[in-house]
C-alpha cells in the first residue's frame, strides 16, 4: 500500500493515513477507540478499556528485552475538530483530506489532526512493526481537548508501569518536564436597572478590539493586552464623569484565552460626545505606550446608539462593577525557582458576561506548585466578595511539578544527543498536561514529553513536518533499546 507520504517511516506514516480516515472529534472517540481494539486482537495483544473509554494496550518486551523496565507511552486520540467557513466538510462522517505540500504535511480545509494522531501512529506502527523494546503499555486516553477528562477519568489500577513517556509536545528537539495546573474562579453578581432614561443623554458603546489575544498559560509570559483589564481603567476615568451611567460592560469568552476585545454600553450627557471622542485618542496612545508590539492593532472605538433603550444599572451595582474590573489581578504573580525564566503562577481575567439580570466575570489561575494555585484563586476570589460577587471555584486540575535531575531525563537527553547529534532544550509549558492528571493519579511514576514540529494545531493551518516525525521517530526506537 502506498501512502501519501512517500518517505520513511512508511509504517507510521500508513498507521496515520488509517486513522485520519476514521472520524474522531473529542467525545467521538468510539471509532477510533474500535480501530485500535480490533489491530490489537488482529496481533494477538492484549487490551482494556477503563470507565471512561481509555484503552490500555500490552505490548510484552522483544526478544533480549523481556526483563528491562515496563515503560508507558501516551498519547490521546480525540482531534480538535475546525474547518475553514467555505469548506465543505462532515467531521461526523468523512476522513481527513490529506496533502503533502514540500516537507509538510497538511489537511485541505480542515484541522489535520496531527495533535495528537503522530502519536497514536507512533505507537501503533510499534504495535504492527518489529522494534526492539522493553515491555510496553499503550495508554490511548480520550477527549483530553474538551478538558482533561479521559485522563482524569483513568483508571490508575490498570497501569502497571511506572515511566511514562507523552507524545503530545508539538516542537522537536524540546523536553517538556513539568506543566501547570489550574483552576476556575468565577464570580457573580445580580443587578438591578433604574426605572426610565434620563432626558438629556446619549446612549453610546465603547469598544476594545484589535489586541492579539492568546493563550492565557503558554503567552502570559508576553504581557499582552487584556481587553477587559483595559476596559476598567476607561471605565475608572468615565466615573469621574457627571451623569455618565453604565448600562453593561462584556469582553472575552473561554478560560483559556487572554480576551481581544471588550465592549461597554454607556449614557452620557449629549454635550460630553466630542469630549469622549478626545478621550478615546488618549486612552489608545496611552495603552499603546504600555503595550508590546504585538498588540499594535488596538483599535478604540465609540458608537452612537440612537436606538438603545435599556435603562442603566443602579449606582450601587456600577460601582461594584467598576471596582472589581479595576482591582482583579491578572498576569504573572510569581516566576519558577527551579527553571530559569518559567512562570510559576498567573491568573487571567477571562471574560465577562451577562446572563440574564446578573453579571458573570470569569477567571483562571494556573501554577506547577498547586498550592500557590490555589493562593492566586483565593485571592481572586477575596476581591469578587469585597465587590459583593459570589464566588465559585470549579475545573480543577493538577500539576506536573519539574524534575532537572530526574534520571528517565538524563537518560533521554542521551539518547536524543545519539540520534539526532544535537542537544534537546529541557522546559516545562504554563498549561494543563495529561501528565499532570496522571502524574496525581499515579504517585512517584517518572514522565517525560517531546514530539515532532506540529504548526497551527487547533486550526485549519495545521500542519506536521514530514522530516521531524521522522528524527523523532528514531530518538523514539534509540530511547525504547536503553530504557
Amino acid at each position: 500500500m502506498n501512502t501519501i507520504v512517500q518517505q520513511d517511516p512508511q509504517q507510521v506514516w500508513k498507521q496515520f493515513e488509517a486513522i485520519s480516515a476514521i472520524p474522531r472529534c473529542s467525545k467521538c472517540e468510539d471509532g477510533i477507540i474500535a480501530y485500535l481494539k480490533k489491530l490489537a486482537e488482529s496481533r494477538g495483544l492484549q487490551s482494556t478499556t477503563d470507565g471512561v473509554g481509555n484503552l490500555i494496550v500490552r505490548l510484552p518486551g522483544t526478544p533480549g528485552y523481556e526483563d528491562r523496565p515496563g515503560t508507558i507511552l501516551q498519547g490521546h486520540v480525540d482531534m480538535v475538530c475546525e474547518k475553514n467557513r467555505e469548506t465543505t466538510f462532515d467531521f461526523e462522517r468523512e476522513g481527513i483530506r490529506l496533502e503533502v505540500r514540500e516537507d509538510w504535511l497538511s489537511a485541505q480545509g480542515t484541522t489535520l489532526g496531527a495533535d495528537n494522531g503522530i502519536a497514536v501512529a507512533y505507537m501503533t506502527a510499534l504495535m504492527v512493526g518489529d522494534y526492539p523494546h522493553g515491555p510496553l503499555e499503550l495508554l490511548f486516553t480520550v477527549d483530553e481537548e474538551t478538558g482533561l477528562t479521559g485522563a482524569m477519568g483513568l483508571d490508575a489500577s490498570l497501569i502497571q508501569y511506572r515511566q511514562l513517556l507523552n507524545i503530545d509536545t508539538e516542537e522537536e528537539g524540546h523536553f517538556c518536564i513539568g506543566c501547570a495546573g489550574g483552576k476556575e474562579t468565577i464570580g457573580t453578581r445580580p443587578f438591578t436597572r433604574e426605572i426610565g432614561i434620563p432626558e438629556g443623554m446619549q446612549p453610546v458603546e465603547i469598544s476594545i478590539t484589535g489586541l492579539r489575544g492568546g493563550h492565557s498559560g503558554a503567552d502570559i509570559h508576553m504581557e499582552l493586552g487584556n481587553a477587559l483589564v483595559l476596559m476598567g481603567r476607561i471605565m475608572r476615568d468615565l466615573s469621574g464623569w457627571s451623569g455618565y451611567r453604565l448600562v453593561t460592560v462584556v469582553g472575552g469568552d473561554k478560560h483559556n484565552a487572554i480576551p481581544r476585545e471588550a465592549f461597554l454600553r454607556c449614557y452620557i450627557p449629549s454635550e460630553m460626545v466630542s469630549e469622549l471622542s478626545d478621550c478615546l485618542i488618549t486612552w489608545k496612545q496611552t495603552f499603546l505606550g504600555e503595550l508590546g508590539t504585538e498588540d499594535a492593532g488596538l483599535a478604540i472605538e465609540m458608537h452612537s446608539l440612537e436606538s438603545e433603550n435599556t435603562p442603566a444599572m443602579t449606582p450601587a451595582d456600577q460601582r461594584a462593577v467598576e471596582l472589581l474590573l479595576q482591582s482583579v489581578p491578572h498576569g504573572i504573580l510569581g516566576w519558577s525557582r527551579t527553571m530559569p525564566g518559567m512562570v510559576s503562577t498567573s491568573t487571567n481575567l477571562a471574560a465577562v458576561k451577562i446572563q440574564g439580570d446578573a453579571m458573570e466575570v470569569l477567571t483562571s489561575q494556573r501554577s506547577d506548585i498547586q498550592s500557590l494555585r490555589d493562593q492566586a484563586a483565593f485571592q481572586v476570589g477575596s476581591v469578587f466578595k469585597a465587590c459583593g460577587f459570589g464566588v465559585e471555584y470549579t475545573r480543577e486540575y493538577p500539576s506536573w511539578t519539574p524534575d532537572p535531575n530526574s534520571p528517565l531525563l538524563k537518560l533521554a537527553v542521551e539518547s536524543y544527543k545519539n540520534a539526532t547529534g544535537n542537544t534537546p532544550e529541557v522546559e516545562a509549558i504554563h498549561a494543563g498536561l495529561e501528565c499532570g492528571v496522571i502524574g496525581d493519579k499515579i504517585p512517584g511514576i517518572r514522565m517525560l514529553s517531546f514530539g515532532p514540529d506540529i504548526r497551527g494545531a487547533h486550526t485549519p493551518q495545521e500542519r506536521v513536518n514530514i522530516p521531524s516525525v521522522a528524527r523523532t521517530w528514531e530518538f523514539l526506537l534509540t530511547l525504547l533499546t536503553r530504557l
